[in-house]
Formats: C-alpha cells, sequence, structure tokens
C-alpha cells in the first residue's frame, strides 16, 4: 500500500501537482513529517514544497521543523536534517508562548530546539536532533515560559542533550524566567554559578532559596510528620532533603544554605562561617563543624 502510495504521489508531482497549493487541513509537507515518512518528506522537499511556511495561530503555528524534532525514533533525526538543509532560521518560533501564562513580551514560542530539549523519552534520537539544530546554530539563549533548551533538557532528564548544549555554548548561568530561576541550570553543571541573584517570591535570594520555596509550595509533603506519609511521599520526602542537602554545603548559612529572610551570625569561635538559626549552629556544630572549628585555618 505504501509503495502503490508513493507512486502516485510522485506520479502527481511529475504531471504538475503543486505541494504548496492545498493547506486544508494542513500543507502536505506536514502531513509528510507527522507520518514519519523520510522517504515522502525528501521527495516533496526537491519538489518544491516549502518548510518555511508554519500552521494558523489557530494551530499553534508550528512549522515543519518543530513536528520533526518531535518525532520518535530514528527517522526525527533524519527528517530534521532534511529540513534544516531547506530552511533559513532554525530558530523560528510557534505561537505557544500564551499556553500557561500571560505572554512575556521578551520572550516568544518554543523553537525547534525547545521541542527536541523538552522530549522526556527517546532521549538518544532526542540528543541528535538537539546536536543538528545546534550544528546549524540554532539559539540556545531564546527563552520559553521560562526556560532555556538548556534547563528543559535538564528537567527532562536528558543527559546526552544537556551535554550536546554544553559543547554547543549553552550558558549554564543564562538568567531564566521568574517561574524558573537558574536552580536547574546550577544543579546541572560545576561551572554554573550557585550564589547568582535568582527571583524568590518577590525577592531575591539565590538557587538555594528558590529550592526551598519551591519545596515548601508542596505543603503536605513539606509539613506533614514522617510517620504520617505513604511509602511514595516518604520517598519523595528523601529525595527533596537529598537535593537540598547537596546544594547547601559550604553557601551562606552553613548549615540549611539559606539566606533570604535569614540574618546570619557567624561562628562565635572561628567566625569563618554563618548560621542563620542556633539550632542550625548547633547542627551543624554535632555534624562536622566542632572538627573543623578546632582544626584552625
Amino acid at each position: 500500500r505504501h509503495r502503490r502510495r508513493l507512486k502516485t504521489l510522485n506520479l502527481l508531482l511529475q504531471r504538475g501537482a503543486d505541494p504548496n497549493r492545498a493547506r486544508v487541513p494542513m500543507p502536505v509537507i506536514f502531513l509528510a513529517v507527522m507520518a514519519a515518512d523520510s522517504e515522502v518528506v525528501r521527495t516533496l522537499i526537491l519538489s518544491g514544497a516549502r518548510c518555511d511556511t508554519p500552521l494558523p495561530k489557530a494551530k499553534k503555528g508550528l512549522y515543519p521543523l518543530h513536528i520533526a524534532a518531535a518525532l520518535p525514533g530514528p527517522a526525527g533525526p533524519r527528517i530534521t536534517e532534511m529540513l534544516l538543509h531547506t530552511i533559513v532560521d532554525p530558530d523560528a518560533r510557534a505561537c505557544d508562548q500564551d499556553d500557561v501564562f500571560e505572554p512575556d513580551e521578551k520572550e516568544g514560542g518554543r523553537t525547534a530546539l525547545h521541542i527536541a530539549c523538552q522530549r522526556e523519552s527517546d532521549h538518544e534520537n532526542a540528543s541528535e536532533v538537539v546536536a543538528l539544530l545546534l550544528s546549524h546554530r540554532a539559539s540556545t539563549d531564546l527563552l520559553w515560559r521560562g526556560h532555556s533548551p538548556l534547563s528543559l533538557a535538564i528537567a527532562s532528564g536528558n543527559d546526552l542533550a544537556v551535554e550536546e548544549l554544553l559543547k554547543g555554548g549553552a550558558d549554564p548561568n543564562l538568567p531564566l524566567g521568574p517561574g524558573v530561576g537558574s536552580a536547574l541550570c546550577a544543579l546541572a553543571n560545576i561551572n554554573a554559578d550557585m550564589l547568582m541573584p535568582v527571583a524568590v517570591g518577590g525577592a531575591v535570594g539565590t538557587a538555594v532559596d528558590y529550592a526551598y520555596s519551591s519545596f515548601n509550595q508542596d505543603t503536605y509533603i513539606a509539613r506533614t510528620p514522617f510517620h504520617a506519609l505513604n511509602i511514595q511521599e516518604r520517598k519523595i520526602l528523601k529525595a527533596r532533603q537529598q537535593l537540598l542537602s547537596m546544594m547547601v554545603d559550604l553557601l551562606f548559612c552553613y548549615q540549611c544554605g539559606r539566606s533570604l529572610s535569614v540574618k546570619l551570625i557567624a561562628c562565635s569561635h572561628c567566625h569563618r562561617v554563618f548560621y542563620c538559626s542556633r539550632s542550625c549552629k548547633l547542627k551543624a556544630w554535632d555534624e562536622r563543624h566542632k572538627l573543623e572549628c578546632m582544626s584552625g585555618p
């Protein structure tokens, strides 16, 4: 059936059919990309199909490259590469910037790089798409809903894409939107600036303050006694506590890492570390600082 349809397609194109004429329900190039049919995509491109025309705003203004970047399997990288050779702007943006909140004038819709980095499965092919986009100079600095491509790759757990982005020059200290801050990027790369100012609830703090604020938004898990949580909730709580523990080492309050809305007091013995409360001071003293303090500079 596929061979017969391809033969019919080639016959129509040979007899002068225009691949850009029909736009309902969408241009034919979109249908071929959505079908992940690289052979038909190639045929249409060679026959003059336009790849730089988006869908209407009612359909999010997506371009064929956006669709290709989301395709699972090896067809995604193959079709992405074909499209990249036919277009001028790999950073063309969709019209989905206001899907969740009031659009930011400084931001815009997703690029194909955002979509590839956002994929939560098939990471190997997704990272190959990322590499192809970067090789065609796709920007790593554009934000969508507060996120950069790097922060989306981190959030989706795609280590391969993160590596490609960092090799491609993505800035791990790029200021992100107010709903994202810089915590994800700071955690993902040792070169990121953990002390970079971040907006937290109308004030300015650090990635640690952002993490505490985000953790406390889940009031049930943050405030429920450990014994009252079920097994899954206990795992979540432990994972979050472990994450906070990793972040707080040697930051502001020596024990908990917080700097926002706290008064820091130096250790009365060595004056080298600071605490936000007596409880943090006592806990740090018992766990590690007693030995550090007595050992001298």
